[in-house]
């Protein structure tokens, strides 16, 4: 039997003992729940990631879709409505992908156009599990009511545009008009569908700050309260420690991966991007638009943009700020999009841009305007080699039939219809086929689609039928 004066030691070190289990005890709860919610806020956070990237391809798309739809005003030609047509459907049909996940949850997968030496695109894929809460629903609601409308709005832009073509002055004049007012309504959808894709963005970047701050503050509480701890139970607890280092480590340089992944997505893209406050001056500017301007960033943020960069229209004459229509943006918040005007380098050289204004709204009030923009002397240069060739093809005397990979027509010229008697709505589609008069061999049109098959070009003479029978 232990005396009493073993007594107090025994206790003294029962004590110690329990003392010990609860540092180690409450050492491990603070540390499973540091884990967890770290855990969580990492899923959380990659996940705003996703939302923010599906956002930001919802908002490409959306400013190169206002772009193609101001282009049909100025279409003359039916091949180009077909055209522009496919360019305003693939785009709405990417817009509509992000609109479904955003909505349900699930995986976007949207390829972006890069200028990395040796690598034209980058492959995006964002893995999105929609929150139990989620605060912008109704935002990718009304978006998604948007772009149908919007979807309907342009189909009767084109066939308006494509009547147009076919019609004499009077006619002309009031299509137009209807155009015109069709192109107002189109405004007005354009700039909700933008605004509610920059809320979305908005809403991301908030979302993925908070939960960075939220990180950061876990990471410090966790800190401040462990290290005493451990001074008083290191001999016990140094293995948990070593692995709960290695484990922050590790988050951190996960979110530092993640943050250079962002990074280099907005550093690599194509499209200039810069940013003016309500007087019109840079307030930040990536890579493309820099190098596309030939200034540095720092020579661009804190001047004034306009009379740097804007300052002189197309045909020489002088562009006051007063009319500049990427700032008249912060006096309305109309949105503007424009493809006929000329940005001017540092070395004095101008080129055409392809650009759009979007006003940024803070508690309801514009504080300023992002601008997207690309230099498009190249496309310039091709749509008038595009048009050039269209004329010459429609107005040539020789027939010219133009078929897909399937051997069905897509384009007949006038001089087709002349010599056949079909017009081009009743070939579209079908094959040549059709023109047969049953006295050609049919060796000479299997020696015909052999050579074509091959990639070799086949000259000969087939006698055909026209409509009317001879």
């Amino acid at each position: 039997m232990p005396s009493f004066s073993e007594k107090p030691i025994q206790r003294q070190i029962i004590i110690l003992i329990l003392s010990l289990i609860g540092i180690l005890s409450v050492l491990f709860i603070v540390h499973s729940s540091f884990a967890e919610n770290k855990k969580r806020y990492k899923e959380q956070l990659d996940n705003q990631v996703a939302r923010q990237d599906i956002g930001i391809a919802i908002y490409q798309q959306l400013s190169a879709t206002e772009v193609l739809i101001y282009k049909l005003n100025l279409m003359d030609h039916p091949r180009e409505l077909i055209i522009i047509k496919k360019r305003i459907d693939a785009n709405l049909q990417i817009v509509k992908n992000g609109l479904d996940v955003l909505q349900k949850g699930g995986t976007f997968e949207h390829k972006i156009e890069t200028n990395i030496p040796g690598k034209d695109a980058l492959q995006l894929q964002a893995n999105y599990k929609k929150p139990q809460q989620e605060g912008y629903v109704l935002e990718v609601l009304e978006l998604g009511s948007a772009i149908f409308n919007l979807e309907l709005q342009a189909q009767l832009l084109i066939e308006l545009a494509g009547l147009r073509m076919e019609q004499d002055e009077q006619q002309w004049k009031n299509t137009n008009t209807h155009i015109q007012n069709l192109l107002k309504a189109i405004d007005t959808i354009l700039l909700r569908s933008q605004e509610n894709a920059a809320g979305i963005l908005f809403d991301s970047q908030q979302k993925m700050k908070s939960l960075s701050l939220q990180i950061d503050q876990a990471e410090k509480n966790h800190n401040n309260f462990r290290l005493p701890l451990v001074g008083l139970a290191l001999f016990l607890s140094t293995y948990s420690i070593f692995i709960t280092l290695l484990r922050i480590k590790k988050a951190i340089q996960e979110r530092k991966q993640a943050e250079e992944s962002l990074q280099m997505l907005l550093d690599t893209t194509v499209e200039g991007i810069y940013g003016v406050d309500l007087k019109g001056v840079t307030t930040f500017v990536n890579p493309a638009a820099s190098k596309m301007l030939g200034y540095t960033a720092e020579e661009l943020i804190g001047r004034e943009n306009h009379t740097l960069i804007h300052h002189t229209h197309s045909n020489g004459t002088a562009y006051p700020a007063t009319k500049c229509r990427i700032l008249k943006v912060l006096q309305g918040g109309t949105l503007q999009a424009v493809d006929d005007e000329m940005f001017w380098r540092k070395n004095g050289e101008s080129f055409p841009v392809e650009y759009s204004s979007t006003a940024i709204k803070r508690n309801g009030e514009i504080v300023g305007a992002v601008v997207n923009f690309h230099d498009i002397s190249q496309r310039k240069q091709a749509e008038k080699k595009i048009h050039t060739l269209s004329q010459a093809v429609e107005q040539s005397p020789v027939s010219v039939i133009l078929t897909d990979i399937n051997g069905n027509i897509e384009y007949v010229n006038s001089a087709f219809e002349r010599s056949t008697g079909y017009s081009a709505e009743e070939v579209n589609g079908k094959n040549p086929g059709l023109l047969k008069s049953g006295n050609t061999p049919k060796s000479h049109y299997q020696e015909l689609w052999k050579t074509i098959n091959s990639g070799q070009l086949w000259q000969g003479e087939l006698q055909n039928r026209r409509k009317n029978g001879e």
